[in-house]
């Protein structure tokens, strides 16, 4: 028969392989998911754009699209990664055009009417995803 100090140290002895347990199992692996998002911008505006993209605030990045050309960019998702479609994988951006209008996005700019006509679709693998995103005459007519 089990007496109490028995007890003891099978429950503490129990609770210690399953914390190592859970601490060696629930390691971090880079491994890449192999997911990418692959992202067409279309400037249908017939002006020249540059887009700024900014992330935490910060300038990142900017890419220019000529007048009636389309941009694409493929960039890696990883596990957990947002795949809501923002503009460039960042969290806001300025369109300036070629006359100096211009305006600023984020995820949730609605004054735009047009911003961010976009499709999304993913494929059967799920492994790709798809985004388009438009910009109209409509755009570049509501900038400032």
């Amino acid at each position: 028969m089990m007496n109490r100090n028995h007890k003891y140290l099978l429950t503490l002895f129990s609770t210690f392989v399953f914390t190592s347990t859970l601490i060696f199992s629930c390691n971090k692996n880079d491994e890449i998911t192999g997911i990418v998002a692959l992202e067409e911008y279309v400037n249908a505006t017939g002006h020249e754009m540059q887009i700024i993209r900014y992330m935490r605030g910060q300038s990142d990045k900017s890419f220019s699209i000529a007048r009636n050309d389309t941009l694409r960019v493929e960039s890696p998702l990883d596990a957990g990664s947002d795949s809501t479609g923002s503009i460039f994988r960042a969290d806001s951006a300025k369109v300036i055009f070629d006359d100096g209008k211009s305006f600023f996005v984020n995820d949730t700019t609605v004054a735009i009417p047009n911003f961010l006509n976009s499709k999304r679709t993913i494929s059967a693998s799920g492994k790709i995803h798809y985004y388009r995103y438009t910009f109209t005459e409509l755009d570049y007519e509501s900038a400032e």
